[in-house]
């Protein structure tokens, strides 16, 4: 029996087969991947950064970086009104809570 015969490597296999399927299909976050395959967030990651395309996965890694740049550019409302934080073009806080 080699080590991909053995049941936790086919399980897996079928696991990143999954997230892969799902990534294809509807894109999303890792967050909202994790949330509906009933999977962790470290594992969706691991599972979307082994693949051995380097075109997918170096679409994979920007379709990723994208959201967390517009997700940084977004957040942070709740602090800018009440602390009076500034951000720039880079989604990055400037300013101070005294």
């Amino acid at each position: 029996m080699g080590y991909n015969d053995r049941r936790q490597s086919i399980e897996k296999i079928e696991k990143q087969a999954a997230v892969l399927k799902y990534f294809d299909l509807h894109g999303g976050t890792i967050n909202e991947i994790a949330s509906a395959l009933g999977m962790s967030t470290s594992t969706v990651q691991r599972y979307l950064s082994d693949i051995g395309d380097p075109e997918k996965l170096k679409l994979i890694k920007d379709y990723l970086s994208n959201n967390k740049k517009m997700g940084n550019q977004k957040g942070g409302l709740i602090s800018q009104d009440l602390y009076g934080y500034k951000k720039d073009d880079d989604g990055k806080f400037s300013g101070h809570k005294k």
